[in-house]
């Protein structure tokens, strides 16, 4: 076994799609499902955020095609990403919940600069799909990002995980109780 550390692109991921509208979300769904169908990647976890313009706050929601477990609640996504949504919302959560949740996460390779990135991506009028996944196939999956990001309504934010930071996740979220 060599000593060389994996690629970039062999490294789980956790990836936030945002699109500049409240359906955007939805498309992205469809082409993640064709590139889990076509074993482009394996999914962990898998969320919707959707802010519609005039509402008070953005809605977590599941993705339809078996992502993820039957309710959002249940979602290590959701649970890591609700602070940064009651932050965004001016809701009852400060930037000491944001601390906690990096510090937290320490050692994943998500970190505070991650976690506000991802927290100011979410604005009203907006939806993104927020994605936990490894074994990606950058050969198939680069093609569907670069017409997105061509066409000017997606932005990417991509964080690339450290070994084992997706179990490293999912203890985290049952630690701070969020409620994986």
């Amino acid at each position: 076994m060599s000593g060389k550390a994996a690629p970039a692109e062999a490294r789980p991921t956790l990836t936030m799609w945002t699109y500049d509208s409240p359906l955007g979300a939805t498309a992205g769904e469809m082409r993640l499902r064709t590139l889990r169908q076509h074993g482009a990647l394996r999914v962990h976890d898998a969320i919707t955020i959707t802010w519609m313009a005039g509402s008070h706050a953005p809605r977590t929601g599941r993705l339809r095609h078996g992502y993820m477990r039957p309710r959002p609640e249940q979602s290590m996504l959701a649970a890591i990403v609700d602070p940064l949504l009651q932050i965004a919302a001016g809701g009852g959560r400060t930037e000491a919940a944001l601390n906690e949740v990096a510090a937290a996460l320490e050692g994943t390779g998500v970190d505070l600069d991650a976690l506000r990135a991802i927290g100011q991506a979410v604005t009203p009028g907006t939806s993104s799909l927020l994605v936990l996944a490894s074994h990606a196939d950058p050969e198939v999956i680069r093609p569907v990002v670069e017409r997105g990001l061509a066409r000017g309504d997606l932005t990417l934010i991509r964080v690339s995980l450290a070994p084992g930071g997706i179990e490293r996740i999912r203890d985290v979220a049952r630690t701070l109780d969020l409620g994986a």
